[in-house]
């Protein structure tokens, strides 16, 4: 396989015209959304007065966020139903709390009251768009919302926090699925409610490992976001309550019930 490089920059996200491939938006981080109408070839920043802005009784226009201002940018693309295609959402701004919608593909935008951010946005940020519902939009970071207009939004409950990517049944209106730091969820009510399906999905990832050196046998570590957790041999391992997430499990060499862990928040914490 050969590759070249198309446009500069760290790329966040690309969305594509379902009926027209050769039309697409890509965000690039601290830079702005890019919009190429020949397959990638040629790329041309969205930046001036787009955004429309409804404030109380009164209209204006502001520009496009570009630079720093635009941040950590996620875009969504509709499919079928009204706008097609040509329905797009940027999630972008500070912590990813601005939401932008165009019905145009691009050309012109609207900021709507849609807010969901978090302060580490690079980790966790989410924006999808129901395939066959264009104005039924996700916004999730920590927690997740959606709105059935593009503007409402209610809380879409049940999952863990911190989420990344969602997928939609290819037949099934109301059924989805969504990954975040706690596995994999599916909504079969139209993200009203979620329910965990990966409860067998045997994955996990460690941030340190520490084993015992003398006595009895401990292996424990710290996870990402899933606990900190240990065993003593077993093949089932247990999070007895240290902390949540991050950091280190030193196990002092001649004691192995005398732990020392790191859990978030900038603690050490001991066990004996």
């Amino acid at each position: 396989w050969t590759w070249q490089s198309v446009l500069g920059g760290r790329a966040t996200d690309l969305v594509m015209k379902h009926d027209d491939p050769d039309v697409m938006l890509a965000g690039i981080h601290n830079d702005g959304v890019y919009k190429t109408v020949d397959g990638g070839d040629h790329w041309s920043r969205i930046q001036g007065d787009k955004v429309a802005v409804f404030a109380f009784l009164f209209a204006f226009h502001e520009a496009f966020p570009t630079g720093t201002d635009a941040g950590w940018i996620k875009l969504a693309i509709g499919r079928s139903g009204e706008g097609g295609s040509d329905f797009v959402v940027a999630k972008l701004g500070p912590d990813s709390a601005t939401t932008l919608i165009s019905s145009d593909c691009g050309d012109d935008w609207l900021k709507t009251p849609g807010s969901v951010g978090a302060s580490y946005d690079e980790w966790c940020s989410l924006v999808a768009v129901h395939p066959r519902q264009n104005r039924h939009i996700y916004l999730a970071s920590v927690g997740m919302r959606h709105s059935f207009d593009a503007w409402n939004y209610a809380d879409s409950p049940g999952t863990h926090s911190d989420h990344h990517q969602m997928v939609f049944h290819h037949t099934n209106d109301d059924t989805a699925y969504v990954c975040c730091d706690g596995g994999v969820y599916r909504t079969t009510d139209n993200g009203a409610h979620w329910s965990l399906r990966s409860d067998y999905l045997v994955a996990t990832q460690l941030m340190s490992l520490g084993v015992s050196g003398t006595g009895s046998l401990l292996v424990g570590s710290a996870t990402q976001d899933q606990g900190i957790i240990q065993t003593d041999g077993s093949s089932v391992w247990k999070d007895h309550g240290g902390g949540n997430e991050w950091g280190i499990f030193v196990i002092v060499p001649n004691d192995s019930n005398n732990v020392f862990i790191s859990p978030g928040g900038g603690q050490l914490r001991r066990s004996t």
